[in-house]
């Protein structure tokens, strides 16, 4: 008997050692504030860095919660985390406090609110936050460092461009870079005090997050000041052009922290974005550089997941051929045979505004139009309002309906938002995640990134079309409805 207690024993703890073994030392946040909104705060962390097998961006995880205390956990080999503490109001709207904060296995963190300071941060590796709570007041303010910044800006060459472009890119530049460099400037305070893959990624975060920004703005100022002036469409190559001549600091981007870094791969994603726009300068840009495969491959897969609803089959398998890693392909080629004209929806459970639970299967013998929504997407209202009409044309149609679904967190909230019409119309079915929200199966199923979304299913619960024309115009209004009626043939 000893025996097999010794035996069981030695068994029992080779067993918990080889558990533990999977797993770093966890994080801990405790939030110490009198401010009644940071105590509903809760703190979850996105997949969308690929730090598991898990291929699947921006699956969120809600952080374990004990009483005022959240607890991150680590696999084994892990480095960091992006973690954001999010509050509720009473109002059901969700507000960052802090978001995409690094923070790594072991580290200890207390928050507490200073009233008008702010928020301070205490306990081992809270130098990390208070870093970065420092770089997000320069990120959300118009003002700059009252100090030098070492980078020299190169302003664009004014023979090239029209007085008014020269004017809009010079300054779209010296503001975004001040700001740029004014971080940097505080990063290189922490140095001392941060390992260097550490420092490396938070830069190249920094950097990243910049080009996002000046690209956008360049794109948007653009568009308004050629619809002002349509004789400065001619100049758009130049401006561009132009624009390549800035030190963007990204001669580092080979770094093996390029793949962690969050801002600096939404940087390429949203230079895929504006390929079109870009021309001939989206390739030219990076012509030669050390940009690993690796990196292009997040990259390409995040654009993918992001977009894929927004672009024709031909685009997305354009994607799926530059993509080299082959779990990354494996993953997106498997979505889009789950998705394809033709998949059989799954048997998904939801619920109505009674409560009474709901099967997708219920709806077989009807062709369904799904829209995803949630209570404050001012899209999701705009989108509905233009449904109205559509709706009327189509009323005859007794085999055709119009299935809502919310990611409302809140039944109770959710079922004000139905009674509305705000978002849905009287005659739709309208049905609730049953508080899973974006983790909800049937959104994963089609995972859902933006909202509004529409997908027309037919009668044999098959999925008929994932690209659905955004009703609103005369030309969509038109092939939403030869979509819906070729449904006859």
């Amino acid at each position: 008997m000893k025996i097999t207690t010794r035996y069981f024993l030695a068994s029992f703890c080779t067993i918990v050692s080889a558990i533990s073994s999977l797993f770093a030392q966890p994080a801990t946040i405790t939030v110490k504030a009198n401010n009644e909104l940071l105590k509903n705060l809760q703190c979850y962390w996105v997949e969308d860095n690929f730090e598991f097998v898990n291929y699947t961006p921006l699956e969120k995880d809600t952080a374990a919660r004990n009483r005022n205390s959240y607890t991150i956990p680590f696999d084994k080999g892990m480095e960091f985390r992006y973690v954001t503490l999010q509050v509720k109001d009473d109002n059901n709207s969700n507000k960052l406090a802090l978001y995409d904060y690094l923070i790594c296995p072991g580290d200890e963190i207390t928050i507490s609110d200073n009233g008008t300071e702010g928020l301070l941060f205490r306990g081992k590796g809270a130098e990390k936050f208070d870093l970065q709570y420092n770089l997000s007041k320069i990120e959300n303010t118009v003002f700059l460092l009252n100090k030098p910044v070492e980078h020299t800006l190169s302003s664009p060459k004014q023979k090239r461009l029209p007085p008014v472009l020269y004017d809009k890119l010079s300054s779209l530049l010296q503001y975004n870079y001040a700001k740029r460099d004014s971080q940097l400037l505080i990063l290189d305070g922490y140095k001392a005090v941060l390992d260097s893959p550490l420092y490396s990624l938070i830069k190249l975060n920094i950097i990243g997050r910049t080009e996002q920004t000046l690209l956008k703005h360049l794109f948007m100022e653009f568009y308004r000041l050629s619809h002002k002036y349509p004789e400065l469409k001619m100049n758009k190559l130049q401006l561009l052009e132009s624009y390549m001549e800035r030190d963007t600091r990204l001669n580092g981007v080979s770094d093996r922290n390029a793949l962690y870094a969050n801002e600096l791969q939404l940087y390429f994603v949203e230079r895929m974005k504006f390929q079109n726009w870009l021309e001939y300068v989206f390739t030219k840009e990076w012509e030669g550089k050390a940009i690993n495969k690796a990196f292009m491959d997040r990259v390409l897969y995040r654009h993918f997941y992001r977009n894929y609803s927004k672009i024709d089959s031909v685009q997305r398998q354009e994607i799926v051929n530059q993509i080299t890693g082959p779990k990354y392909k494996k993953a997106v080629q498997n979505f889009l045979k789950n998705i394809a004209y033709g998949a059989e929806i799954p048997n998904f459970t939801l619920q109505d505004t009674l409560g009474n639970i709901v099967h997708f299967a219920d709806f077989a013998g009807k062709t369904i139009v799904l829209d995803f929504w949630y209570t404050g997407c001012g899209n999701c209202r705009i989108l509905n309002d233009n449904m109205k009409p559509i709706k009327e044309t189509l009323k005859s149609r007794k085999d055709l309906i119009f299935v809502n679904v919310s990611i409302d967190p809140d039944f109770e909230n959710w079922k004000k938002s139905v009674r509305t019409g705000a978002y849905t119309d009287t005659s739709d079915v309208s049905l609730y995640t049953m508080g899973k929200k974006s983790s909800h199966p049937l959104v994963k199923f089609f995972n859902v990134m933006s909202y509004p979304r529409q997908v027309i299913i037919d009668r044999e619960m098959r999925i008929v079309e994932t690209h659905v024309p955004r009703v609103g115009t005369e030309e969509n209004n038109k092939a939403f409805l030869d979509l819906i009626a070729r449904l006859d043939d």
